[in-house]
């Protein structure tokens, strides 16, 4: 006699791209049998079945167009620049389930060197960030900020703190998590240094990628010209020119301001040359030595590797939860 237990699970993702498409599916087999060539036979057939089912949905929705504004819920936030005085935009995704017990969480995003705040919502292709974020956590605001090529800058930071602000007012988050990507990174520490109290005591964690906390030694570190040349348009000259004003922009040179309450996870690629793990690792000790529970995990890749949806949500749970050590 042949019993299976069979759990199947098939779940689909359309990309606010438009065009791509994500699909997932699990099986999970229990058997209580001594016929072994027909459970092998049955669990070769599901498998087939799946992929065709796969493939067909794939077929279907690569023929569909999508306004990513719309797929992935979110709104336009604008507030007056500190950088020039003209509009600055951020992108929202507000709470779809806000009254779930527990805390009200707002999670703000902010992009690398050359990007802008569509990053996160194509980013990974297929199973962006944002949107992935907030079907994983449904009680969740996400907020995407920041400026390209702005490295710290006084002004931009500004126009992050106002954007939370104006989603604060609306929704009353109890708490803020923050994600960067590699200037990302190196701005959201910074701006927690600095943020209003307000918003500084609401911060609690930070995810920071392949970033660093030390301007100065990313520009005589990293081998990527555009770095290089980013930093030297951002700060009016190399760190020998302009020496105060990369150490102003520090993270770590002002690492006394910055909440000893707040976890910290860093995450290092071995194999980056634009921002080398040399910077997480000096970084890594910094925070360790200001007192902030903080943990680094290193990674295959390069700069560009980019974490999957799971492995983000295994990285904000980290953040979130009192796993860091």
């Amino acid at each position: 006699m042949l019993q299976i237990v069979l759990q199947l699970s098939l779940q689909a993702y359309i990309g606010v791209s438009g065009r791509s498409l994500a699909i997932i599916f699990s099986m999970k087999l229990s058997t209580k049998t001594r016929q072994r060539q027909t459970l092998k036979k049955t669990a070769s057939l599901l498998s087939r079945t799946l992929l065709s089912a796969a493939l067909l949905l794939s077929s279907v929705f690569s023929n569909c167009h999508f306004n990513s504004v719309q797929a992935a819920g979110r709104e336009q936030i604008t507030t007056t620049s500190h950088i020039d005085g003209g509009p600055a935009k951020a992108y929202f995704i507000p709470p779809t389930q806000p009254n779930v017990t527990g805390p009200s969480t707002l999670i703000v995003y902010y992009h690398g060197m050359t990007s802008n705040i569509d990053e996160p919502f194509v980013v990974p292709p297929g199973a962006p960030t944002g949107p992935i974020m907030t079907s994983i956590y449904p009680m969740y605001g996400f907020l995407s900020v920041g400026q390209a090529n702005t490295w710290c800058s006084p002004a931009a930071l500004q126009d992050v703190g106002d954007a939370i602000t104006k989603v604060q007012d609306k929704y009353k988050f109890d708490r803020i998590i923050y994600i960067g990507a590699s200037m990302g990174g190196c701005s959201l520490l910074s701006f927690i240094e600095q943020a209003p109290p307000a918003i500084k005591s609401k911060s609690e964690c930070i995810l920071v990628l392949v970033s660093c906390g030390d301007l100065a030694n990313l520009y005589k570190l990293t081998s990527e010209k555009l770095v290089k040349e980013s930093l030297v348009k951002a700060m009016g000259g190399t760190p020998a020119e302009q020496k105060k004003e990369y150490k102003s922009r520090s993270f770590i040179a002002n690492i006394k301001e910055f909440p000893k309450t707040v976890k910290v996870v860093i995450i290092s690629h071995m194999e980056d040359t634009t921002m080398p793990p040399k910077l997480q690792n000096q970084l890594y000790r910094a925070l360790v030595s200001n007192g902030n529970p903080t943990k680094f995990i290193e990674r295959k890749g390069t700069h560009g590797t980019w974490p999957t949806a799971t492995q983000f949500q295994f990285y904000v749970d980290h953040i979130i939860h009192k796993r860091l050590m």
